[in-house]
């Protein structure tokens, strides 16, 4: 097995996330990628929410910050120098989320503080969040990625963050804001350069091997040029630039989702679904099956039941899968009054 190391000098978010997609698409069998880097300035959203609800754009680049979307699902983030960003990047084989969270811990735990790993995707101090983790897989590859707030300007995450109240339902917002720290309210001499050579240190240790520079003779220059473009374009960043009919959000217990949709002559001719779910995949694919059938209870149902049919994987697919038709259905009924 090979372990490799490469820090990003670069604080373009566009960049970095380019980078990241294209280790991600090149990793070979027998590799492990610790990609480390940092992103100046940056509210970054997941692949499937709709930003403008998310994030204040144009306050930030009023500011000289940078909207961004990566690949993976979950929520919105706010990124500036006092963060360290990582992602672990293998094939299948060897991409192990258990054990790439336990580097961070090791690596935390290194330097005196006490880490925990709460859930799926936080790690925490005395039950405060210092870590939100998300995934995604391209091809034979998967990649978790995930923020170390160091140092971070709470201030301007509040400045430029926008959440959707339904997301504090039965929740204080105070409390849930008292939730997040940073590692500096527990060591203030931690330093971005302490928390990476933790980092790397900790992947060598808990991977039983040594730690070598990747290759920089791997990287393709003009490809990783072109998928800057692509992720820094207004077209990836904002998507398509449409006016729905009929928008409805609910809160369930996996995520946030807001169903969008146009109904002309009783057939949905537009649907996109928004989300902070950590899933991919699946509410593009419910959103292209609904759109370009009938707006109606029985039609909502027989949709679904051909999505049960081709959706593989987990049962938590299956879950959010009926939590969405049950929405759509009520939704439908409530407009047949």
């Amino acid at each position: 097995m090979n372990l490799y190391c490469i820090e990003s000098p670069d604080l373009n978010p566009y960049h970095n996330i380019a980078l990241e997609e294209y280790l991600t698409d090149t990793v070979s069998d027998g590799e492990v990628i610790l990609y480390i880097w940092r992103n100046r300035r940056t509210v970054v959203v997941g692949r499937n929410q709709n930003i403008f609800n998310e994030c204040r754009c144009s306050l930030l680049k009023a500011d000289g910050g940078f909207p961004a979307r990566r690949l993976s699902g979950g929520g919105a983030v706010y990124h500036d120098e006092g963060n360290v960003n990582f992602s672990f990047i293998a094939r299948n084989k060897l991409y192990t989320v258990e054990k790439q969270t336990a580097v961070i811990l090791a690596a935390v735990q290194s330097l005196g503080l006490h880490a925990e790993n709460s859930g799926r995707n936080d790690l925490t101090i005395n039950g405060r969040k210092f870590s939100g983790n998300a995934f995604f897989s391209k091809k034979q590859a998967s990649c978790h990625h995930g923020t170390l707030l160091l140092k971070t300007d709470t201030a301007l995450l509040k400045k430029y963050l926008s959440v959707s109240k339904k997301k504090f339902e039965g929740k204080a917002v105070s409390s849930v804001q008292s939730r997040v720290c940073n590692l500096s309210d527990f060591d203030c001499l931690i330093t971005p350069a302490k928390m990476t050579a933790a980092l790397i240190t900790a992947f060598g240790r808990l991977y039983g091997g040594d730690v070598q520079p990747y290759p920089a003779g791997r990287l393709c220059l003009p490809e990783l040029e072109k998928a800057e473009k692509r992720f820094g374009s207004d077209a990836w960043i904002y998507g398509m630039n449409r006016v729905f009919t009929d928008s409805f959000e609910r809160k369930f217990a996996w995520g946030l989702v807001s169903v969008c949709i146009n109904v002309r002559s009783g057939i949905i001719a537009d649907c996109v679904i928004h989300t902070d779910s950590l899933e991919t995949e699946l509410f593009p694919l419910a959103a292209s099956k609904l759109s370009g059938r009938k707006f109606s209870s029985d039609e909502t149902m027989q949709v679904f039941s051909e999505l049960n049919r081709i959706v593989a994987g987990p049962q938590n697919k299956k879950t959010i899968l009926c939590d969405i038709r049950d929405m759509i259905i009520h939704e439908q009924k409530i407009s047949a009054l």
